[in-house]
């Protein structure tokens, strides 16, 4: 067979380099197939994956539903009026009498407001519209009004997220002229701002990025919509700070409540300042102010809640805050609006620390902490000069539990330490030192209402019980709370005090006060000899609320204020306004002054002639004996005895 001949020069190239060209299509078309099975299979697994993780929410939002948050509360029944001229998201609001001053706000996100609306509450119509200084803010304002002037502070000038500025005006509502007040500092979005002692208050808010808290505090003096001073004043900072808080003055004292920290921001270099979230802990701490240099954290609101700078209103001593948003839903994490109506009642704040006044220099030099353990109002309590012995009382606001714990206070130390607990709990019991033993009796049962007849003592010297139980004593002829209880001459006295008090509402969550029947004395017993108690000239009129309205100067005993027994027809609660004297050499009553208005629960002291009392509830008016107004100022008169 003839050898095969050699492929010529000219044809094994070409040839050569279609196979190389066909190798090459071969393999890339493997590469891609492979390639593509891959990408099949991981957008299957990706896409299992997250069908897995959408079950997984809707599994866990099924759990937690989009109401999670919301509180239980009675329906109430509400009637829809005249809408406003234009929807408003921001705003701001004051009221004045029967009229209802709306401003500025956003309308969406692209636009804002610059007039102010107004809504008279007797005809129920919108009835006016004026417009804004076209410097002013128009959201994420401060605001507050004396009756007749309104005040405007910082806030957010244009649409979407613009920044803040630091121009202020006010505007007088009867002759709808504005002024311009002093630049605050530095500007704030949404800052707490009230008026407070004859100044105006800012605090808090967001700071120029518009997220970060604000803690700063200034004041301004102001007087009939003009600026006294022309620079504002620096005052205590804020422990929390950030915007859209309740800011309400009330009882004297300035309350701040709820708001966040954080808030949407400017998106960086957009030219509209477009708004994009970021994280924000929205909280409801409540903080008070009352003497100006520190501020006290009282009851948090029942849950968290923001944006309520204008939704609030004080009524019957009671704040009423409606609405606000609270914090996102922990697995979607979208924002959640508030329903409910919320009351925080200026009556039941209760206080855990020790004031301190000075007779000499007349004025309140300290302020320390009691133990958590001790009961904060209904105490009895007594001194030796050194050692303060407090005893029972009630633990917590409105018409909480009494509790039995008992605890000494060593005022050159300050140092508390704990006393064997009294057999059974009392609120208000009658108190005092006698002949080496604490004394305790009569008081409040655990209802409240029952009156205890009751006594015990217990061996103490020094501030240290020289026993571990106490003893039981020869029982007060009648019980109750509220009473003076007095040693003079080495006797031991219990005068006037009541039988019932109000009690808790049965089922309530907090403990709400309840009235319930009650008998105001003014009987007056006395322990000689430790074994029988005798019955000597009661009170001009039944009193009680006087525990600690009493002082012993020139061998009598100086009793002011208290309560008598309710009107006859309305049933109302009559405070009592007179300073009776019990003279001990004669063991006679009379009635020696008149207080400068009537007051139960004062809190009385005597140094160098005068006669002091500082605290409690005093009457509505010269003509009207009723309970208002819990005070704390201190007043005193020279004692002629």
């Amino acid at each position: 067979m003839a050898a095969s001949r050699p492929l010529p020069l000219r044809l094994a190239v070409p040839l050569a380099l279609a196979l190389l060209l066909a190798l090459a299509l071969v393999a890339d078309f493997l590469r891609a197939s492979s390639s593509s099975r891959r990408i099949s299979a991981l957008s299957s697994s990706a896409g299992t994956a997250k069908g897995k993780r959408t079950k997984a929410v809707e599994r866990a939002v099924g759990h937690l539903n989009a109401t999670y948050a919301d509180l239980p509360a009675p329906r109430w029944d509400w009637e829809e009026m005249p809408a406003a001229p234009v929807p408003r998201l921001d705003g701001a609001a004051v009221q004045i009498g029967d009229l209802l001053y709306v401003f500025a706000g956003y309308g969406s996100l692209d636009h804002v407001h610059s007039y102010v609306d107004v809504y008279n509450f007797t005809s129920n119509t919108w009835t006016e519209r004026f417009h804004m200084p076209k410097e002013m803010a128009h959201s994420h304002l401060g605001m507050v009004s004396d009756g007749r002037y309104v005040y405007t502070v910082s806030g957010q000038y244009g649409p979407q997220c613009r920044a803040s500025i630091n121009r202020n005006f006010v505007l007088d509502t009867e002759t709808k002229e504005w002024r311009e007040l002093p630049p605050l500092p530095l500007p704030r979005y949404a800052p707490a701002t009230q008026l407070w002692r004859g100044r105006l208050h800012v605090m808090g808010g967001g700071k120029e990025d518009r997220h970060e808290p604000g803690l700063e505090h200034w004041s301004l003096a102001v007087k009939d919509g003009e600026a006294l001073e022309n620079e504002w004043r620096a005052e205590v900072p804020i422990p929390r700070g950030g915007p859209h808080r309740a800011c309400v003055v009330a009882n004297d004292k300035l309350f701040v409540i709820g708001g966040q920290e954080g808030d949407f921001m400017a998106k960086p270099g957009s030219p509209i300042f477009k708004c994009v979230r970021r994280h924000e802990v929205v909280y409801g701490d409540v903080y008070m102010l009352d003497d100006g240099s520190k501020w006290k954290q009282v009851s948090p609101m029942p849950k968290p809640d923001s944006h309520i700078e204008f939704a609030w209103v004080v009524v019957n001593n009671s704040i009423v805050i409606v609405g606000g948003t609270t914090e996102k839903h922990p697995i979607t994490k979208k924002i959640i609006l508030v329903g409910e109506v919320f009351r925080f009642d200026l009556e039941t704040m209760v206080h855990s620390y020790v004031d301190v006044y000075n007779f000499t220099s007349n004025t309140w030099t300290e302020r320390f902490h009691m133990p958590k353990e001790m009961a904060h109002s209904h105490l009895g309590m007594v001194s030796d000069g050194r050692y303060v012995y407090t005893v029972s009382g009630q633990y917590g606001p409105q018409c909480r539990a009494s509790i039995n714990r008992n605890f000494v206070l060593d005022t050159e130390t300050k140092e508390w330490r704990e006393l064997p607990p009294l057999p059974l709990p009392r609120y208000a019991p009658a108190t005092q030192l006698w002949r080496g033993r604490l004394h305790v009796m009569g008081g409040g049962k655990e209802d409240r209402h029952e009156p205890g007849l009751e006594h015990w003592s217990l061996a103490v010297k020094d501030g240290e019980a020289l026993e571990n139980e106490w003893r039981a004593e020869v029982p007060i002829p009648r019980g109750g709370p509220h009473r003076a209880c007095v040693v003079a001459n080495d006797k031991l006295f219990v005068i006037g005090g009541q039988e019932g008090d109000f009690m808790a509402k049965p089922g309530s969550p907090i403990f709400k006060c309840v009235r319930r029947h009650e008998v105001v004395y003014g009987d007056v017993y006395m322990l000689d000899d430790g074994s029988k108690w005798k019955q000597v000239s009661p009170m001009p009129k039944p009193d009680s609320h006087i525990e600690f309205a009493w002082v012993v100067v020139n061998n009598s005993i100086v009793i002011v204020g208290g309560t008598t027994e309710k009107h006859p027809i309305t049933k109302k609660i009559i405070l009592v306004g007179e300073v009776f004297r019990f003279d001990l050499e004669t063991m006679a009553w009379s009635v020696i002054g008149r207080m400068p208005f009537r007051i139960k629960t004062a809190l009385a002291g005597y140094w160098q002639g005068w006669l002091y009392f500082t605290s409690g509830q005093r009457d509505r008016g010269p003509d009207n004996p009723g309970p208002k107004k819990v005070v704390g100022s201190m007043w005193r008169t020279r004692l002629h005895l």
